[in-house]
């Protein structure tokens, strides 16, 4: 098996022929990676930086906010025992949690209305109709932002256990 030495990452001592094809990989991956955002930009002249960028910081902090949600809700050891629905209640009624799925809800309709404007951007439509569809998918989001609380709140206080 060959030795191979990577002096330019600062790594003086001799790595694996599989070590060094991986991160010879890695770098390949990463100037590609580089290469297209240059060329390309992903649609960040159209869109604009801030949704660009919003559209992948949310997708992290939905990532994360999902998989809370999931294994605290759904996920929780006693699940099938007969007072677990009450657990539930109780726990999702309480003003942390009812904080948590607030936002976690602004998250998700922000996610969403902003990838399909840039899904409507790169239709290349005039002026006008782009800035109609922006005012509606405003409108959409406020009003299912809204309805979210609505039901938000109506379930916490339907329960004796909430608010």
């Amino acid at each position: 098996m060959r030795r191979w030495e990577v002096r330019k990452l600062g790594i003086s001592q001799p790595l694996s022929f599989r070590t060094s094809q991986f991160l010879v990989n890695v770098l390949c991956v990463l100037c590609v990676l580089c290469g297209e955002l240059i060329h390309y930009k992903m649609n960040i002249e159209k869109r604009g930086f801030w949704s660009w960028f919003l559209q992948r910081i949310t997708a992290l902090l939905l990532v994360m906010g999902m998989s809370v949600h999931f294994f605290t809700f759904h996920f929780s050891p006693g699940r099938y025992a007969s007072r677990y629905y009450d657990e539930i209640i109780h726990r999702f009624c309480s003003p942390g949690w009812i904080a948590f799925h607030l936002c976690l809800l602004a998250l998700v309709v922000f996610h969403g209305l902003n990838g399909l404007w840039g899904i409507l951007v790169d239709f290349n439509l005039s002026k006008r109709t782009n800035y109609f569809l922006r005012q509606a998918l405003w409108f959409t989001g406020f009003v299912l932002f809204g309805v979210g609380i609505y039901i938000l709140i109506w379930f916490a206080t339907r329960n004796n256990s909430g608010f």
